[in-house]
């Protein structure tokens, strides 16, 4: 009997060695990892990831971008109309209060007033903001956190009359 429980504690031993955490790749291209839809009305804002911190099976990876004005020019604006509002919608939603977002105005992140709006995602609340009445073109940022750790994306929109 004393030789069965030992064997069987040296097998479950080695089964918990056997499973190897996830490489740093193998987390960077999981499909837990959060999403962002950036919108306003109907349009679609292409956003792209950046700089994140995320843990999954026992590992855990960080991996930084570029700075978010040169990130964002690796997608095309979203044209809008002056004043437009934008939508964030995470896919899990972030952790409370965990979501910031910046306006890149000469090379410095500002930090943008985030106003509750209502639809899907962050607790029933979509968060949003309003895009200046000056046309132009305004590079975003946005950063939030999950238990497992945060990620940010990047944006830029061209704001015509």
């Amino acid at each position: 009997m004393t030789a069965l429980a030992l064997a069987a504690s040296c097998a479950v031993g080695r089964n918990r060695l056997e499973e190897t955490p996830p490489s740093p790749e193998a987390i960077l291209e999981s499909p837990d990892l959060p999403k962002l839809r950036a919108r306003s009305g109907s349009t679609d804002i292409p956003v792209v990831r950046g700089s994140l911190c995320w843990s999954k099976g026992g590992a855990g990876v960080c991996a930084d971008a570029i700075a978010p004005p040169e990130l964002a020019k690796t997608v095309a604006p979203a044209e809008l109309p002056p004043g437009a509002a934008i939508m964030l919608e995470h896919a899990p939603p972030p952790l409370a209060d965990s979501l910031l977002v910046n306006r890149w105005i000469d090379g410095r992140p500002v930090r943008v007033v985030l106003q509750a709006g209502s639809g899907p995602g962050n607790r029933g609340l979509t968060p949003s903001f309003v895009v200046p009445d000056e046309p132009g073109t305004y590079v975003y940022d946005a950063f939030a956190r999950w238990p497992q750790g945060d990620v940010s994306w990047a944006f830029h929109v061209m704001v015509k009359k």
